[in-house]
């Protein structure tokens, strides 16, 4: 009975007393749900489940944890729990205690901050779940002291002989303790970390949790940094985890693909905590294991994470890490011995001198201080970029690479000391903000994009370009293959007289589909859209083809196009008019009800492409249509009846859809473009609603919807594409409450993420009862491995690619497509607030709220900028009394005293 098991821990590890202020609202609650928990043990130990408090609640989820044993990111957060997170200023973890949680926000606080952070769960990565002991500072700390005693000896770390005075004089006596700190600190000055500990303990009744976290930064310090044993823990898992992930990085000769390449595929921190935690742990190879105390885990857990993120040879996200190839980390080693070498400091003084000049007169931070004797130095010359000096020019380089390494983790990482104390440190600089100013600063005088070079560590393998050299001896190697045959149609294809029009935006480059229209005799039209054959080029099993499957996406950023493909295979894909198109043609009707009749596909060369874009489109169907919107004669009228009749069946096939029931949400778009004449990112409308784009979404989804049902009725496993139901909770119940656009925004964070699967289960939003991707195969590997499928069945009525090679492959694609969904995601959100940077303070946003949050006297208030893509802003406000509503607001643009974006709201319209 897992009651019984609760029980024997916490009398284990509890002695009541009255170390707290049961008053204090950090623990009022937690007092009473605890003498109500005692209560139920004396009484009756099978109390029914729904009767506990929720603290009971919480201890089992904590002591069930082996069902997952170290994913401590998936216990539900309680207050009094310490929460290791990824900070959104320096993008390391940091620790801090929940004080409350609300409706998934929690309020957290922080060492050496006054101001709480409101976190959310997407940013936690691990929960220490103190609260199940809160209400008690001896049971709490006994608990944490006895693990960090038992990995000291795991980890063969010498316990000082003053941590030995300390942790004795604990068990024994917690308050003898803490009125003895002064008389212990006398032992040994020179065990700063000792007495540092020590002198905590007198916070503990204050404060518990604060002072949980300086001791657990201690020991971080003591274990991870200073000791020889975590080095050779790191080396330990960089060896297996560098070498188990070559597998998806590396080409059919065991070769990295490019040298430069910077990383292996990531893991996640899951497996290499497990991994740890069954290495042996001495020279003689003897292996040692844990007690099985639920908080030995959970610090070994901590500790692992801490590690990942302070040694160079890793990048930590969220839930996984990378390993940096050792081309990389050789590489960074000599930027760092570039920056120690006597030979440079010349050059690193003229960087400083000008550097401080920039942060002097463009850094608006009264907590910055010029370091005016570098700044005033006479005998240091000063730097002009406009006169040619290789070397100079050479150490800029080095000196601002190593400044952008160390932004991406500004507290802890391995090198970063040297950085900061050679660098950082000489220009004044104490946190990432002030960095990020030098870097633009610096930006502007050296033609760098320092978003790209920022985030790029999100997804940095897939920006890379295949080399020359590289890209031919593949095509060479591919030529020569057994694989040329594959799915080779010969003379066999349908060739495609009538016109087809590939419909895109401008500036679109790889243009992966057409779309046509047959009328019969009878009246009846016929559609068909024809999608690039991309598998004629890039056979199955070629290294092209695992070269797609290791891109698995193009990535599409405001300034550049980085091609799932290489640039030849690209250009020869794309649809263009005045050549023979080798396609995989779709034909299918359409009845009165929007319903697909019958269909077939076939492989096809389609020879005559007219090339138009969405606004012609548009144009001509509502000049069709007697409606005066801009040019009228961009098409034939033979062409603008056909886009007009091909508008008209999608219009049919999207109300079918919406019968079913599916939700389509419809919110006010814009698109971050980047003015190649202005050097500046700027802001535009995006209508993705408009006629044309209807006609192309909705015959692209009829396609998709066709490839899924052929391989379903033909037993042809192949990625599907699915989204389960959302689980629409009671909270949206106030959504009538908000403004449009900020219910129908929440109403989309309430649909589930869409999933690359070999199982079918349907798509919800689309409502659809199968569908996959097939219609982008130049820009999406899961699109190829669909026609793949497809064409051998067309070929030899069997598919190509079994169960057992998705259930390999799809884990791995749709990780990446995640990452790259998430970077751009990230990269926009980035200019977004770059964009706002560049407008200047005191301008007003136009805004509406998406939610409110009390804590205390403070509320958090979530608001969307509806004139600046719809970006998400918080904002914390004292003695809030403004409630949800569906008013307009006017925020006004302020800086802290950092100068540092904030917003305060002036008025409502």
């Amino acid at each position: 009975n897992t009651r019984v098991v609760i029980e024997t821990q916490v009398e284990k590890e509890i002695v009541m007393g009255n170390e707290v202020d049961s008053n204090n609202p950090m623990y009022k609650d937690s007092f009473e749900s605890f003498k109500s928990f005692q209560e139920g043990k004396k009484e009756n130990i099978n109390v029914d489940q729904q009767e506990l408090p929720s603290i009971k609640n919480h201890n089992q989820e904590i002591l069930d944890y082996n069902q997952d044993r170290f994913n401590f990111k998936k216990i539900k957060p309680m207050r009094g729990d310490i929460v290791l997170f990824i900070s959104s200023d320096t993008g390391d973890s940091t620790m801090g205690y929940l004080e409350e949680s609300k409706d998934g926000i929690y309020s957290t606080k922080l060492k050496n901050y006054l101001e709480p952070a409101i976190l959310t769960d997407g940013k936690i990565q691990m929960i220490l779940p103190t609260s199940y002991l809160r209400d008690n500072v001896s049971g709490l700390v006994q608990g944490l002291m006895d693990s960090l005693v038992e990995l000291s000896k795991f980890y063969n770390i010498q316990i000082s002989e003053l941590n030995k005075i300390k942790i004795k004089l604990f068990k024994e006596n917690i308050n003898f303790l803490i009125n003895s700190t002064k008389m212990y600190k006398t032992l040994d000055e020179k065990e700063a970390a000792g007495v540092k500990v020590l002198s905590h303990f007198t916070n503990l009744n204050k404060n518990p949790y604060s002072a949980l976290i300086e001791i657990l930064d201690i020991f971080n310090q003591l274990f991870v940094h200073k000791s020889d044993h975590f080095k050779v823990l790191s080396q330990i898992l960089y060896r297996e985890f560098s070498e188990r992930t070559k597998v998806n990085s590396v080409d059919k000769d065991g070769n990295l693909w490019t040298n430069n390449q910077n990383r292996f595929e990531s893991v996640e921190i899951k497996e290499a905590i497990k991994y740890l935690f069954s290495k042996p742990v001495n020279s003689s190879g003897e292996s040692k294991k844990f007690s099985s105390l639920f908080w030995s885990d959970a610090i070994h857990s901590f500790f692992t994470i801490k590690a990942i993120q302070y040694f160079d040879c890793f990048e930590m996200e969220r839930e996984s890490f990378y390993c940096f190839t050792k081309d990389y980390l050789d590489g960074y080693k000599k930027e760092i011995d570039y920056l120690l070498d006597p030979d440079n400091q010349t050059d690193l003084k003229i960087f400083l001198k000008y550097s401080l000049k920039i942060l002097n007169n463009t850094l608006n931070d009264s907590n910055w201080k010029p370091n005016l004797i570098i700044l005033h130095d006479a005998k240091i010359p000063n730097y002009n970029p406009n006169k040619e000096n290789e070397k100079l020019e050479r150490s800029f380089r080095i000196f601002i690479k190593l400044l952008k390494r160390c932004l991406v983790s500004f507290n802890e990482k391995e090198n970063s000391g040297i950085i900061k104390r050679n660098i950082c440190s000489l220009l004044r600089i104490d946190n990432a903000n002030q960095l990020k100013f030098l870097l633009v600063g610096l930006k502007e005088s050296q033609q760098h994009d320092i978003i790209l070079d920022l985030k790029e560590r999100i997804n940095g393998n897939k920006f890379i370009e295949l080399p020359k050299q590289k890209l031919m001896k593949m095509i060479e190697s591919d030529r020569s293959s057994s694989n040329t045959s594959l799915l080779d149609f010969g003379n066999s294809r349908k060739t495609i007289d009538s016109k087809s029009y590939t419909i895109d935006s401008i500036t679109t480059k790889d243009v992966d589909d057409a779309v046509g229209i047959i009328k019969e005799e009878n009246g009846d039209y016929i559609v068909v859209v024809h999608i690039s054959d991309v598998t004629d080029s890039v056979k199955p099993f070629s290294q092209l083809y695992e070269w797609a499957k290791y891109q698995s996406s193009s990535i599409y950023l405001p300034n550049s196009t980085h091609f799932m493909l290489p640039n030849f295979i690209s250009d020869q894909s794309s649809l263009e008019p005045n050549k023979e198109n080798r396609c995989l043609s779709y034909q299918f009707r359409v009845n009165e009800k929007g319903q697909i009749t019958d269909y077939s596909i076939f492989p096809s060369l389609v020879k005559n492409i007219v090339k138009t874009n969405y606004d012609k489109v548009t144009n001509s169907i509502n000049s069709f249509n007697g409606i005066n919107s801009g040019s009228s004669d961009i098409h034939s009228n033979e062409e603008t009846e056909e886009l007009n009749q091909l508008f008209k069946i999608a219009s049919k096939l999207k109300k079918n859809r919406e019968l079913k029931g599916v939700s389509i949400v419809n919110l006010p778009k814009s698109k971050v473009v980047y003015n190649e004449e202005a050097k500046k990112y700027e802001l535009a409308e995006e209508d993705s609603g408009t006629l044309s784009h209807t006609l192309v979404s909705e015959l692209m989804i009829a396609t998709n919807w066709i490839s899924s049902d052929f391989c379903i009725k033909n037993n042809l496993p192949i990625p599907f594409r699915g989204q389960s139901e959302p689980d629409f909770n009671a909270n949206l119940e106030h959504l009538s409450k908000l403004h449009p656009i900020a219910g129908s925004h929440l109403l989309l964070r309430q649909f589930k993420k869409g999933v690359l699967d070999h199982n079918n289960i349907g798509h919800y939003s689309l409502g659809l009862n199968s569908y996959t991707w097939s219609t982008s195969p130049i820009r999406r590997f899961s699109d190829m491995l669909v026609h793949t499928q497809i064409k051998n069945y067309l070929l030899e009525k069997q598919p190509l690619l079994n169960t057992e090679y998705l259930e390999r492959t799809l884990p791995y694609v749709q990780k990446n497509l995640e990452s790259i969904k998430d970077f751009q995601r990230k990269y926009e959100k980035e200019i977004l607030n770059r964009i706002l940077k560049m407008q200047g303070f005191n301008k007003l946003y136009r805004a509406v709220k998406l939610s409110k949050t009390t804590f205390g006297n403070k509320s958090v208030v979530k608001f969307l900028l509806l004139d600046h893509g719809l970006l998400s802003i918080t904002l914390q406000v004292d003695n809030y009394q403004g409630e949800l509503d569906d008013k307009i607001y006017l925020l006004e643009a302020k800086p802290n005293h950092r100068n540092i974006f904030r917003f305060e709201i002036v008025k409502e319209q």
